[in-house]
């Protein structure tokens, strides 16, 4: 199974959430980073992940939560949400492209 950094994300309202980062890519000179909440990807065994591969890697698109990386005015890279439509389905479209890249290697 597959190794992915962990992150945190703590909510407006101070919930945290826990997220694998899947992928980080740019489009169009931004930065974009793919989540897979570690619900998605925790409680199977590598087994049955391993025999359901395909089928779980589309689950995973589906859950998958996209944020564009900035930097804030230290330097330190922070996710920041895709407000804009168009924006968003760019940067969906580029995810399931490099996903399908990956399905032909």
């Amino acid at each position: 199974m597959e190794e992915f950094e962990e992150i945190t994300i703590v909510n407006d309202e101070g919930e945290e959430f826990e997220f694998a980062v899947d992928r980080l890519f740019e489009l169009k000179g931004k930065r974009y980073a793919v989540l897979i909440p570690l619900e998605d990807l925790d409680g199977e065994e590598e087994e049955e992940a391993e025999e359901a591969e395909e089928e779980e890697h589309e689950e995973v698109e589906e859950s998958a939560v996209i944020f564009r990386v900035e930097q804030d005015e230290k330097g330190e890279d922070v996710l920041v949400d895709i407000e804009d439509d168009a924006e968003f389905a760019a940067a969906e479209q580029r995810y399931y492209e490099l996903c399908e890249e990956d399905e032909e290697e």
